[in-house]
């Protein structure tokens, strides 16, 4: 198939879409990627063989579409992780102000993301 290249999926860019196993698909991070369709996320061998057409390209630097939901799913698995590591390093004179500033600024953005999700 001309404008395709071959390659791992280890050495794609985060962002990048590619076919695996006849299915198009956006690499989310390291082991997973996420369907272009349903927004499902799958986890991919980083030694797998993956198809890159040269429309997309392997670049990962212009405007790659990311299911909204997988989006927010990974927004609150980074929120997770910042919240128990804030919990654990303020001190408890503090830690309720700013676990209330973290927790309103991750509802502020993900309400952006789903406002950008209805345009």
């Amino acid at each position: 198939m001309a404008g395709v290249e071959t390659m791992k999926f280890a050495n794609l860019p985060v962002g990048a879409q590619f076919v695996y196993q006849g299915e198009t698909y956006s690499k989310l991070n390291a082991i997973m990627g996420v369907h272009a369709e349903t927004g499902r996320q799958k986890l991919i061998p980083r030694f797998a063989r993956v198809d890159v057409t040269a429309t997309t390209g392997s670049g990962g630097t212009g405007d790659v579409q990311v299911p909204l939901n997988a989006a927010c799913d990974e927004f609150r698995q980074w929120y997770a992780e910042c919240r128990a590591y804030l919990q654990g390093i303020i001190e408890d004179g503090q830690r309720d102000e700013a676990l209330k500033t973290l927790d309103e600024a991750s509802e502020a953005f993900v309400r952006g993301l789903e406002r950008l999700g209805g345009s």
